[in-house]
């Protein structure tokens, strides 16, 4: 806008100038020196406020030009803050829902969902496929029947260890 003005305003200049060129030749024969003198500075005043409006837009416009730079970066700033946020919270979720369910720490990386219910769904199928893969726990202790070395006899048979396996070797060989 300021653009137009000031070259709305040349363009006036231009055509007063022109105009005022034709008569001022008369009027400067009228006005005798003085006259001639303060209309020539007047002319020179008018020239030097014009530039120096023109330079003080070009000026303004870029420092708007510059303002608006700074608004995008912060922009694009804040776009760069949101989405670390964003998945900051997402690996804050996904690392809850695995201590939940209790799956190991190095099994997170495997939960790619971005909300609750599809992290819960998977952790769920992973605890579900850990759970039917691990091998069942070791019993607690050894049966009585199965203890050795001790001498005693057995509760099933009424057997020491010894004579069970003499029994054995017994009916193997048919005796």
């Amino acid at each position: 806008m300021h653009k137009d003005a000031a070259m709305a305003d040349d363009d006036t200049t231009e055509t007063d100038t022109d105009t005022t060129d034709d008569t001022d030749e008369s009027a400067k024969d009228t006005l005798g020196a003085a006259g001639k003198k303060a209309l020539d500075a007047e002319r020179k005043a008018r020239r030097d406020a014009e530039r120096e409006l023109k330079d003080a837009t070009e000026r303004l416009r870029a420092i708007e030009d510059a303002e608006k730079s700074a608004e995008q970066r912060l922009t694009e700033q804040i776009q760069a803050l949101t989405k670390r946020a964003e998945a900051a919270e997402v690996d804050a979720l996904r690392r809850r829902v695995a201590a939940d369910r209790g799956l190991p720490a190095d099994i997170v990386e495997f939960l790619t969902g971005t909300d609750e219910d599809s992290v819960v769904t998977q952790a769920d199928k992973l605890a579900e496929r850990l759970a039917a893969a691990a091998p069942p726990p070791p019993p607690a202790s050894r049966p009585a029947s199965l203890r050795s070395g001790n001498g005693e006899k057995t509760a099933d048979t009424g057997l020491s260890p010894a004579q069970l396996a003499e029994s054995v070797i017994r009916s193997r060989d048919g005796t």
